[in-house]
């Protein structure tokens, strides 16, 4: 299967998702129910990441409803939000928001004209991907970026850190520890999407090589911890891009 049609496979399950009443809102996107009361949380990480400023204009692909992206402060003075047109169709108050603009379809088929963008927003999304799409995913996000532009590629797994928090969180935080566990075994036994495709492996040498990768393509870019406060802050990290 081609990049594209393994992307468009995985996007598919997801306007399924968007359209399954028996969801929640934030189910209905890809996330987990618990997420919803973490929101402004995650917002106000973004925001300080991408040093957000009213004068900008703003992608966020794998958008959802905008739950997250309506949140950011200072608001940019355009932002473009990317999902799948059933997921889109969730967007409130649509009318009310004249800097929205929406741009339905997968990252791999969005038009470079569509840019370029001060800041990129791209969240959640790079787990879900097929192993062989991540690479051209990555591609398209810094084609879209303007010079000088910063991107962050957020909510990436590891499994080595979670390992390591697993281990060391047993006598110091055990607080934390019960949360993280109460949140997992919360968790259903398989991802919010199925696919048949390998996943990419989010791991201490694989993050890194993603890093690598983006420096080869002249960008700088850099691995960032989450706040312990995130759902998965204790587990995840993201990545932020400066094109140069």
């Amino acid at each position: 299967m081609t990049d594209k049609a393994a992307f468009q496979d995985v996007f598919q399950q997801y306007a399924k998702l968007a359209s399954d009443d028996t969801l929640t809102e934030a189910e209905k996107t890809g996330r987990y129910s618990f997420h919803e009361i973490s929101f402004d949380s995650i917002a106000k990480d973004i925001s300080k990441k991408l040093d957000l400023r009213p004068d900008l204009s703003l992608l966020d692909v794998g958008s959802g409803a905008g739950d997250i992206t309506f949140r950011l402060s200072p608001a940019p003075r355009r932002i473009t939000l990317n999902d799948h047109a059933e997921v889109l169709k969730r967007v409130k108050n649509l009318s009310q928001r004249q800097s929205i603009e929406i741009h339905a379809g997968n990252l791999l088929e969005l038009d470079s004209c569509l840019g370029p963008f001060d800041r990129i927003l791209c969240y959640s999304v790079l787990p879900i991907l097929p192993e062989h799409a991540v690479f051209p995913a990555i591609d398209k996000l810094v084609g879209l970026l303007s010079i000088g532009g910063k991107l962050l590629i957020g909510d990436l797994p590891n499994i080595d850190k979670k390992e390591r928090f697993e281990i060391s969180r047993e006598s110091k935080r055990v607080s934390i520890k019960k949360e993280f566990e109460a949140k997992r075994s919360s968790l259903a036994s398989v991802d919010p999407v199925n696919s048949h495709e390998r996943h990419f492996l989010f791991n201490d040498i694989n993050n890194l090589k993603l890093i690598s990768y983006l420096r080869q393509k002249h960008c700088e870019a850099y691995l960032l911890p989450q706040p312990l406060e995130l759902p998965f802050g204790c587990t995840r990290e993201d990545i932020l891009v400066v094109r140069l």
